[in-house]
């Protein structure tokens, strides 16, 4: 099977499941934070918790389709559709669901209190600019966070990345020969960023471009590269292993397990991408829950703190909030995502060019 084919075929590739996998480590990192606790893997390494881990995964897949999907189809009305189909309808009817379910329910304000406010209206803009606004009026106010949906704050990088794909589609520069000129400008960038907020010495700049709110770029730029360059990179179960392990035995090394392991995922997650293990590959068949689960996890755990407390623990309110999560991301996909996708592709039914250049296809 080319490389092509994993990729399109949801049968032999297993990118449902990781996008899943990504979600819910967000979903047990925050349990954690709703609490007061540290997660795991945070206690463990010091720098990474669970939550960093998904976020990055999914900026690396991010950045590998995203990039893909623009090279197979170099149109600006294509490219700009299909990013606001897959993004704005699923966000819209989350929003107005935190706005019109979640923060009536969950305020300490009468309903007459809550709708009187101008926050409360503020929060709607998320609708168009994710991360504009946390808090709804009153809304979990004797939580210990007090934020209505936190995970947006990601959802303004990956719109950044999409525009930052176009312009460099645009200027020729998603081909191999001239991927490190966009490298050391997108690495430049984030480094630099670091040093203008106050860093002094470059270990801690380089550490904190990889753990910081940075690293989203840097991990769509290594989808990126995967992209580009998938067709040359050694991937099987032998160097993923290797490289896994050695990212795993170096993560409490302080700045060097930060940069193993930087590299270190997109390689793995790359692989397990690629395996055809039939409950891996078959994850999705009933539909792509993971943008929901991430859209609607963070309300919906505050409902079950809100309701219950801290008592029940971190796992009490990962386990319970699972519950609420999973058929509300179902919904999400049957209901909204995917007839908006419909839409997109019955607005741009065949591709600009049928398949990617070949050294767009990542390795099989």
């Amino acid at each position: 099977m080319s490389p092509d084919d994993w990729l399109n075929d949801r049968d032999t590739n297993s990118l449902d499941f990781l996008r899943v996998l990504a979600a819910v480590l967000v979903i047990l990192s925050h349990s954690c934070d709703f609490v007061g606790t540290d997660d795991s893997l945070y206690a463990w390494s010091g720098f990474l918790t669970c939550g960093a881990l998904g976020v990055n995964i999914f900026f690396f897949m991010s950045g590998m389709l995203i990039t893909r999907s623009w090279l197979k189809a170099p149109s600006l009305p294509v490219f700009l559709t299909k990013r606001a189909l897959r993004i704005y309808p699923g966000l819209l009817v989350a929003v107005l669901f935190c706005v019109l379910v979640v923060g009536p329910l969950g305020t300490v304000l009468s309903t007459q209190q809550y709708f009187a406010k101008r926050g409360t209206y503020a929060f709607l803009i998320n609708g168009v600019w994710p991360g504009y606004r946390y808090f709804l009026p009153g809304t979990f106010a004797f939580n210990p966070l007090h934020a209505v949906n936190g995970s947006l704050w990601t959802l303004p990088y990956e719109l950044l990345c999409y525009v930052g794909v176009l312009v460099a589609g645009k200027l020729n520069l998603l081909n191999p020969k001239a991927f490190p000129l966009l490298a050391v400008m997108v690495a430049g960038y984030v480094v630099g960023n670091e040093a203008l907020s106050g860093g002094e010495k470059a270990a801690a700049v380089v550490q904190q471009s990889l753990v910081g709110e940075g690293r989203c770029y840097l991990n769509f730029l290594l989808g990126v590269a995967a992209c580009i360059y998938g067709r040359r990179l050694p991937v099987n179960r032998w160097s993923a292993s290797l490289v896994g392990a050695l990212g795993l035995s170096l993560l409490t090394t302080g700045l060097l397990g930060i940069v193993v392991a930087f590299f270190a995922l997109p390689f793995v997650v790359l692989f397990v991408a690629q395996s055809r293990v039939a409950w891996l590959s078959h994850w999705g068949k009933r539909g792509d829950l993971s943008y929901g689960m991430y859209i609607y996890a963070f309300p919906l755990q505050q409902f079950v703190v809100h309701n219950l407390g801290v008592e029940v623990g971190a796992a009490g309110v990962f386990g319970l909030s699972l519950l609420l999560i999973v058929p509300t991301a179902y919904l999400s996909w049957h209901k909204v995502e995917r007839p908006a996708l419909a839409l997109g592709r019955r607005l741009f039914p065949r591709p600009v060019l049928k398949t990617a250049p070949l050294y767009a296809q990542p390795v099989a």
